[in-house]
């Protein structure tokens, strides 16, 4: 989504200042920078609260209140510098969806630095949080992960609690369509098109739909398999025009740990939408949009695996038990096929600019009905079951997450985000959880190819 323009004047920004105190449409805050962590969580939370209100709302930084009245302090050159709409736009963004619009002011008063930041109504779908925010100081969370903040009566941002709210909210969405319903038989009077513009998150998925079909041709149903897509938000159809452009992108950034990721030297070819490849036995896709998906069979679907039913050094002789193709799923291919695509996503990241935001999603399954285990390659002797507590089935149909964050956070930390994609994976397999620090070192074992059982058995 694009980013919008200021739209208020110096002489509306001196007089949003200057209000008295705070209400349903401003808020006031003291002196602070956007630092990208706690400071900007709680601010997150302001700017998400009135996206979801009538009207948007404004938040005033740089007055602070004593005893129930305001000062105006101001904030430094420092603190002011921090607040450029880009860079809080895609910080916000990349914890709310759909995204927030906004746009940050600097405004001085009376020789005092002061920043305003408008919010503006959300569209159609109100925000709501899909990326927690712990707090670096009290260890609580500032921001949680599928909660929806409104203005409450109170005139503070808080979680949807009361009917009251919910009701306010589900209005406010039911105007939307009414608006829009109204519209579009304005137009049809007219005699305009009566279909409104597709938006850029519409585009995507219409693309990873017809993508994800191609990747499945050929394929039995229902047959077990790891799906990974991810873009940028801003949709545009032209992004990379030309195949050779877009086999160039997928070289350049593909790499070979164990196997290459992804596959691309042999069995590329062209389609209508960009390019795809099926050769070796796993599929993935470029579209000239900018959309990379992936689908990776589980080679667990076709191979019967024999497991030990104790956890402890195996022997030739030790009782076995067999688990049929299908009915199994194992631990470090699991991790890996987790952590392949988000290292490609990281790299190819690069082609995009920094001030973008990247969207992403991962889809495991079916995987209802399976045992996890760990199994060494090669050494049937050498197989263990799962050491995380008692190997029962899954009982969820499909693993699914759906996240985005800023080019520049991809970048710096995808290791974070791999970890908490790996950990709600593991979570799904009763006795699944597992550190977030041994996810961390079971990385960098991947990465120097140090995936030996051994290695993955010291780790646990």
């Amino acid at each position: 989504m694009s980013e919008i323009r200021g739209t208020l004047s110096s002489e509306e920004l001196v007089r949003l200042i200057n209000m008295a105190g705070e209400n349903g449409d401003i808020d006031a805050k003291g002196p602070v920078s956007w630092d990208n962590a706690d400071e900007s969580a709680g601010l997150a939370k302001d700017i998400a609260a009135f996206a979801n209100s009538r009207n948007g709302g404004i938040l005033v930084i740089g007055k602070e209140e004593t005893g129930g009245a305001f000062t105006l302090v101001g904030v430094t050159e420092e603190q002011a510098a921090t607040f450029e709409t880009t860079k809080v736009a895609q910080w916000v963004n990349s914890r709310f969806s759909p995204p927030i619009r906004l746009v940050c002011y600097r405004q001085e008063v009376d020789g005092k630095q002061f920043v305003v930041i408008e919010v503006l109504e959300f569209d159609d779908v109100p925000a709501i949080c899909i990326k927690s925010y712990q707090s670096q100081q009290k260890r609580d969370h500032l921001l949680r992960e599928k909660t929806i903040y409104v203005r409450n009566a109170n005139a503070a941002s808080v979680p949807v609690g009361t009917v009251e709210e919910l009701r306010a909210l589900i209005g406010l969405a039911t105007k939307k369509k009414s608006d829009e319903m109204l519209g579009l038989f304005h137009a049809m009077l007219q005699g305009r098109p009566l279909l409104p513009p597709l938006t850029d998150e519409k585009h995507f998925e219409d693309e990873v739909a017809t993508v994800g079909t191609a990747l499945r041709a050929g394929t039995e149903e229902g047959q077990g398999a790891w799906f990974f897509a991810f873009h940028p938000a801003i949709y545009d159809a032209a992004r990379w025009s030309e195949r050779n452009q877009l086999e160039e992108i997928v070289r350049r950034h593909s790499f070979r740990i164990v196997q290459e990721f992804p596959p691309c030297y042999l069995g590329t070819h062209g389609r209508d939408w960009g390019i795809a490849n099926d050769y070796y036995g796993q599929a993935w896709a470029l579209t000239r949009s900018g959309l990379f998906a992936s689908r990776v069979p589980f080679r667990e679907n076709r191979i019967e695996r024999p497991i030990r039913p104790y956890l402890e050094m195996p022997t030739y002789d030790s009782q076995k038990l067999t688990l049929d193709p299908g009915k199994w799923i194992e631990y470090g291919m699991s991790l890996r096929s987790i952590c392949e695509p988000f290292l490609f996503m990281s790299r190819m990241a690069s082609e995009y600019d920094l001030n973008e935001t990247v969207e992403y999603q991962i889809v495991a399954g079916p995987l209802e009905g399976r045992r996890f285990v760990i199994y060494e390659s090669g050494m049937d002797w050498y197989e263990l079951p799962c050491p995380f507590g008692p190997a029962d089935p899954c009982r969820e149909h499909f693993y699914r997450r759906q996240s985005s964050l800023s080019v520049a956070e991809l970048r710096a930390d995808w290791k974070g985000e791999c970890v908490i994609a790996m950990t709600d994976f593991l979570g799904l397999f009763p006795g699944g959880r597992i550190a977030e620090d041994t996810l961390f070192r079971w990385i960098e074992d991947f990465l120097t190819r140090n995936t030996g059982m051994q290695s993955q058995m010291r780790r646990i």
